[in-house]
């Protein structure tokens, strides 16, 4: 059943509201399952998504290089690790990890895990 979501009383408000919100002229279909509205705007992405493939694609690919895991696109401005800082951090007399993380600027947890993480790949 579709109809229009302000002469719908059988909806329940908080749906009406949520699709008013939206826009006032959005359709609200009805699950029979029960519960779970279907916008038609919904509907029409899905449809639009089916018939234009290449362009939805093309947007993935935008969105993964935008969100790609590089230095500059992580949120905490993350660094490689160089192959001088880890020689450092696993040299046999190496200095102890709080001398060595203010030296490197980085965590103490970072340098155990890292450390940690090259000893167990060689």
């Amino acid at each position: 059943m579709i109809a229009c979501c302000r002469s719908l009383p059988a909806v329940p408000r908080r749906h009406r509201e949520q699709a008013t919100a939206r826009s006032p002229f959005v359709a609200v279909s009805l699950d029979p399952q029960g519960g779970s509205v279907v916008t038609q705007r919904y509907q029409w992405n899905k449809a639009w998504r089916y018939r234009h493939p290449a362009k939805r694609q093309a947007g993935k690919g935008r969105y993964y290089q935008k969100h790609r895991d590089t230095p500059e696109n992580s949120r905490n401005a993350r660094r490689w690790w160089t192959t001088a800082e880890i020689a450092l951090i696993t040299a046999p007399n190496r200095p102890p990890d709080s001398v060595l993380a203010k030296q490197l600027g980085r965590s103490v947890q970072a340098i155990q895990i890292k450390r940690g993480k090259v000893v167990a790949d060689s």
